[in-house]
């Protein structure tokens, strides 16, 4: 992934400078800033040069008006100037990250001057840029839209009337009148023009204001020593990109570091992406007169030039969530690592944007947050134009204005299942329907499956009317009339082979047997034996389909079913009021939870005999066995401080015992099942409205997604897409199946059934 300063190849106006003397002798090409360019806030200096003489050292000064500047850092990997000069220009990066508000608001120009150690001399011709600075100041704590009076287009300009600057430091505030426009180089809405509108007065900067402000003084610089040397003998600091924050377009990686021990120097500073070394280097180390403050312990020598900092095009990241960071490593042969967490966001999905058009887009302020509606934006690669809304956020850690994610932008983040033409790769098929269109919802950015065909069926038990409800899950609508069933129907279970289901009537001490292909009942089992009342309620397959499992929680038992005859061939004793039941997923095991003892029946299926029985929370109900077959979660619906409910007990299969405390999830969890690929585990909480999502790697509570009138029956559905779960109501007044997305945690939509919907199931496979 030689990318850090690839991806500035042909975005800018590139100068190639020969020095002649018969032949080449030192080549030189000056990318950032580009010629006529405005800039403002944190940036870089960054370009190549090599010597055409093989083992030439070269050294890189920057000018700026003329003046000497200092020495940049040289010479790291460039793998593309290599491929268009040769070996001898493989090491030929520059750059350093460079504060132009340091700068008077003016114009200025930009220069490298190059010396070799050969002799040879030359200088890149000097780029002008301007210089825009919001209130004159040199750093800000905040650049703030939130009291913006007026917005307003001048061409391809934006106007914002009334932002506040706030000075860092000594935190004056100043009022300006902002002009952004798309800055192509840059990939990103830059300031180009900023004027004072009133006085400067007084202002309160919060605390977080100043944490998230950038790193130019002192104290940021003793925050992040602290940090470093918890974990290092190395002390570093990553500044850019900032943690938990979004990356977008072409920005900079940017911090310093310091070598572990007095005399040691920093010898190499590699970007890392997603936790993997990417093979860049990134140049070090340049000023950092901040730095050398925070160590007045350590010689100046060593902590004045301690800065790092490359471009990198963000764009060149798939959109969604993302580590970016950096190993640094000292000449006694310390390491330390920094990743940050970072979300990706590609406005319109593309990796470079040549047409940023604002001549029909809506704007305004939510918030912090600029507003950009229809925007049109073209790929330059492709020439693709659509149209976009997006928002924009100040960012202290760069001085500059970074996207955010947004529903409309074209790009799929980590809230989203879609996003215009943005599909995520999913389509009808992936999500397991055999054909039709998929769509995005344009306002939700969720997935629109209306158009799909041939899908799976969801089968919703009825406890108050005595029926089963078929819902398409494509279009979200019932299809049909209600299937009677018996009294009281508590369970249901689709064989694998998607032909029936058997649901379980409590009341009636039956199963009926629905014929999946005609939406009839052929087929009632009774289960009583001697007019023995048997309860049943949670009922589940063999992996194989040959037996059905019922459980019966007035007699504490569990019947045996054969499909193929459709009659009871065993009776296998298990704890006192069990309730509902999980098959591992190789057939071998299958787990009842005992509601009045507090525990869980481990039965060998082999045998048909209980080998464990393990102690759990208090009253547990729900339970689901993990699809890699190593866990057992199990929901304890009540609370006892002492026993402990409101919880998730994990048992371990492979020891029969609980592992770990239980996880405390909401009031009275009733359900439990988990995603197709077991990385999540979702709980119903009957008491409090809401869907617990368990991070099943850690294993964790992550969230609760709201639902409404009392949840039970819940299962997963289009490939780990959707969420059904069954609204009992209190009591059992509830009429309704509410359809979530687990990657938004919205309804989807609301499907009405039958009176007090209890379970819920889905066909495996796809329907005509």
């Amino acid at each position: 992934m030689k990318q850090i300063f690839r991806s500035f190849m042909g975005l800018v106006v590139l100068v190639l400078v020969f020095v002649q003397s018969g032949h080449a002798e030192i080549e030189v090409m000056l990318e950032n800033p580009a010629p006529d360019q405005k800039v403002s806030g944190i940036g870089v200096v960054s370009g190549w040069v090599f010597s055409t003489v093989p083992g030439a050292k070269v050294t890189v000064r920057l000018r700026i008006d003329g003046q000497d500047r200092g020495v940049i850092p040289c010479c790291v990997d460039r793998g593309d100037v290599a491929q268009l000069h040769g070996e001898q220009a493989r090491n030929s990066g520059f750059g350093q990250v460079f504060n132009f508000n340091l700068l008077s608001n003016d114009t200025h120009t930009f220069q490298v001057e190059v010396t070799d150690d050969q002799g040879g001399t030359k200088s890149s011709p000097e780029h002008t840029v301007t210089l825009v600075k919001p209130g004159g100041f040199e750093v800000l704590s905040t650049l703030s839209v939130l009291l913006v009076n007026d917005i307003d287009r001048d061409g391809q300009e934006i106007i914002l009337r009334g932002v506040l600057a706030n000075e860092k430091g000594t935190n004056i505030q100043q009022e300006v009148t902002l002009r952004l426009a798309w800055q192509t180089n840059t990939q990103s809405l830059g300031i180009v023009d900023s004027d004072n509108t009133g006085s400067q007065t007084p202002a309160q900067t919060t605390q977080t204001e100043q944490t998230q402000s950038v790193s130019t003084q002192a104290g940021q610089a003793t925050a992040g020593q602290i940090q470093a040397q918890s974990d290092s003998t190395i002390s570093a600091n990553l500044e850019n990109p900032p943690n938990a924050r979004t990356v977008s377009g072409l920005g900079i990686v940017s911090g310093w570091a310091l070598a572990s021990t007095s005399g040691a120097t920093i010898s190499s500073v590699q970007l890392r992406i997603d936790g993997q070394p990417s093979g860049d280097d990134i140049p070090c180390c340049s000023q950092r007169a901040d730095v050398a403050q925070a160590f007045p312990d350590r010689p100046e020598a060593e902590t004045l030039n301690s800065g790092f900092g490359a471009p990198r095009n963000f764009n060149l990241l798939p959109t969604g969530a993302h580590s970016i960071g950096v190993e640094v490593q000292d000449s006694t042969g310390a390491s330390h690592i920094i990743d940050h967490q970072v979300t990706a966001v590609r406005l319109g999905d593309f990796e470079f944007i040549d047409q940023f058009d604002i001549s029909e887009a809506e704007l305004s302020v939510q918030g912090e947050f600029l507003v950009v509606e229809n925007v049109k934006v073209r790929d330059k690669a492709t020439q693709t134009i659509r149209t976009i809304s997006t928002l924009f956020a100040w960012q202290a850690s760069c001085q500059c204005f970074v996207a955010q994610s947004a529903c409309g932008n074209g790009s799929v983040e980590p809230t989203e299942e879609c996003d215009g033409d943005a599909l995520a790769g999913e389509t009808c098929n992936s999500l397991g329907f055999s054909g039709g269109s998929l769509s995005c919802r344009v306002e939700t950015c969720e997935l629109e499956t209306k158009e799909c065909t041939g899908g799976p069926r969801l089968y919703v038990v009825n406890l108050k009317d005595g029926t089963v409800s078929v819902i398409n899950t494509a279009t979200n609508t019932v299809e049909g009339q209600p299937i009677k069933v018996g009294d009281d129907p508590r369970g249901i279970a689709i064989s694998p082979d998607g032909t029936s289901a058997y649901v379980t009537n409590f009341k009636d001490d039956t199963v009926s047997v629905i014929d999946i292909a005609t939406n009839t009942v052929p087929t009632t089992i009774d289960l009583q034996q001697a007019n023995e009342e048997k309860g049943p309620q949670g009922v589940a397959f063999a992996p194989d389909g040959t037996k059905v499992y019922v459980v019966n929680g007035f007699d504490n038992s569990v019947s045996v079913i054969d499909t193929g005859t459709k009659e009871v061939v065993n009776t296998i004793p298990v704890g006192t009021e069990p309730q509902q039941i999980a098959i591992s997923p190789d057939g071998t095991r299958a787990y009842v939870t005992n509601f009045a003892e507090n525990s869980v029946s481990v039965i060998d299926l082999a045998t048909n005999g209980v080998i464990a029985t393990v102690p759990v929370g208090e009253t547990p109900n729900g339970i689901a066995v993990s699809r890699d077959g190593k866990h057992v979660y199990v929901a304890n619906y009540n609370f006892d401080v002492v026993v402990g409910g409101d919880t998730v007990s994990i048992i371990d299969t492979a020891t029969n015992a609980t592992v770990g405390d239980p996880l405390s999830v909401g009031f009275h969890p009733a359900k439990v099942v988990f995603s197709p690929d077991g990385t999540r585990a979702y709980v119903t909480s009957f008491l409090n409205d809401t869907v617990a999502v368990i991070d099943t790697s850690v294993p964790s509570v992550l969230t609760g997604i709201a639902t409404f009138d009392h949840p039970d029956g819940v299962v997963v559905g289009l490939q780990g897409k959707r969420v059904y779960v069954a609204l009992y109501g209190r009591d059992g007044n509830g009429s309704f199946v509410e359809v979530i997305s687990p990657i938004s945690n919205g309804t989807i939509a609301f499907v009405e059934v039958g009176d007090g919907p209890f379970a819920v199931a889905l066909t495996p496979f796809s329907s005509p």
